[in-house]
Formats: structure tokens, sequence, C-alpha cells
């Protein structure tokens, strides 16, 4: 979502499950601070082994203040939409790249996340 008053675009946790509570169910922070962004810009799924791989990645906020380096995640489409991502991230890098298996896993969750919320909007 965009904030309204800034016109920044926003991220906004809806459901986590991590160790502590540093992020919590209602967590806003600028969609630039996560690496859900690049999920978005790309409108496909996006993983990555070690953020401390790719400088791009790196200088990200999600890498840089909170220490995430693995990552996978993807889009969550409803009505030709995507309206959030479903992804996971560690602290921990990943000792090898993401398998097209893993892909093709988190997107059949994401499909299966979306058709839980298009029947939920239908009422």
């Amino acid at each position: 979502f965009t904030d309204p008053a800034t016109g920044i675009p926003m991220y906004r946790v809806d459901s986590v499950r991590a160790p502590g509570d540093e992020i919590s169910v209602g967590t806003v922070v600028p969609l630039a601070d996560t690496f859900c962004d690049a999920v978005l810009d790309a409108r496909a799924t996006v993983s990555f082994a070690d953020a401390e791989a790719d400088e791009a990645i790196a200088c990200n906020a999600a890498h840089r203040d909170r220490g995430l380096r693995a990552f996978i995640g993807t889009p969550i489409w409803v009505g030709g939409e995507i309206i959030g991502t479903l992804n996971f991230s560690s602290a921990e890098p990943r000792p090898a790249p993401f398998a097209p298996t893993d892909h093709d896993l988190i997107e059949i969750m994401a499909g299966a996340v979306a058709h839980r919320l298009a029947q939920d909007m239908a009422g």
C-alpha cells in the first residue's frame, strides 16, 4: 500500500512466524527496506542464497539493518493483481542457491493462499 501522507510505498506484515519479537503482525516499513520490492518489480519469484554476495542486495535495509541474508519470495495474485507476497528469509545464508523445486513449492503455497484470500474476499 502507499502511505497517503508521503506517497511512499509501504510493506505491512499480515502474518509472520519468526524467532523473537522483532517482527510482528502489523509491522509497517517502507517497501524499499524489504526484499519484497524485488518480487513486486519482477512480478515473479525472486530468491538469493546470500545477500552479501551481491552489492545491490547487501545495501538493502533488510540485510543492512536486520541482518537477513537468504530470501525467497513470490507474488500472491488475486483477480489478476498482486495483493502481497509470500516470502521466507533467514539470517543464515544458504549453502547453495534455491532450486527450481523450491520456486515451484513457494508458488504452490502462494496459489493456495491466493485461493483462500479470494474466497474470503467473495464473502
